[in-house]
């Protein structure tokens, strides 16, 4: 195991231990993970890395200062559905690969160095229920919230990203007051044509760590799972392209503006 996930679970574990919500590790409706994935999984499920075929339970390296990808929560513990199985059915299979794993043909086809990224959650814990979509059970407790940003700028610490890449509404506005404050307008519930109008596609992020200001590059695409509702119904528009065009574009502007003058 890479030092680097070591220390992620490590740090997950001692804040579980302080069982802050009545008692126990998560607030109501959250459990934590019961294991880990061996092929490939978002984090903390898996060690949310880069797998061209799901089963391989080879472990890549760990991507420092690359590419963050940042889903919203692992999903359930439990569903025998086979459309949105639960982390036991993944388990038992050794790997997960729900809609969400579709970000790995939007990559590559953005000619994106996949294998450097990282694909982390925003919310810790599973869910007890059967709902996989919309905002974790957590998101309305104030001290869940603050644990799992807290967690999630030890991430960043870790991994030292220079692209973050949010996958859809709920972890744009879970990452804003880390990254650019607390009044920041990614921060709020806009429709991604509103959000284009009002401030740039590409943003800056900055969060200082251990005495070192890091300043990742930043940018929210449509979630993998509602990708083709959200062209049909919210389309974007970057470079003269629109819908999905406009994202994988945007998505290689964006690496460009991370890694200025280096070979792509």
């Amino acid at each position: 195991m890479s030092c680097e996930l070591n220390e992620l679970w490590q740090r997950i574990k001692r804040l579980e231990d302080r069982r802050q919500f009545d008692g126990e590790e998560y607030p109501k409706q959250l459990v934590s993970f019961p294991g880990r994935l061996g092929g490939q999984g978002f984090f903390p499920g898996g060690d949310g890395l880069w797998r061209a075929n799901p089963a391989d339970t080879h472990r890549p390296l760990f991507p420092v200062c690359d590419i963050m990808i940042v889903g919203n929560d692992f999903g359930c513990l439990d569903n025998p559905d086979l459309r949105s199985p639960g982390f036991l059915q993944c388990l038992a299979k050794g790997f997960e690969d729900p809609p969400t794993w579709k970000i790995k043909d939007t990559l590559l086809r953005a000619m994106l160095p996949a294998e450097h990224c990282f694909f982390t959650n925003a919310y810790l814990g599973l869910r007890t229920g059967t709902k996989t979509t919309g905002p974790s059970p957590g998101a309305s407790n104030l001290a869940f919230k603050t644990m799992c940003r807290e967690f999630f700028a030890y991430q960043i610490s870790v991994q030292k990203p220079r692209l973050i890449v949010c996958l859809g509404h709920e972890p744009r506005r879970f990452v804003a007051p880390i990254l650019f404050g607390k009044r920041h307008i990614w921060g709020t519930e806009l429709s991604f044509p509103a959000l284009d109008r009002r401030c740039d596609q590409i943003m800056r992020g900055s969060i200082g760590i251990h005495g070192q200001q890091l300043t990742p590059v930043v940018v929210v695409i449509a979630h993998p799972s509602y990708a083709w509702s959200t062209y049909a119904q919210s389309p974007r528009t970057f470079h003269d392209q629109q819908g999905e065009l406009a994202e994988i574009a945007l998505l290689k502007a964006a690496w460009a503006s991370a890694i200025p003058g280096e070979a792509r």
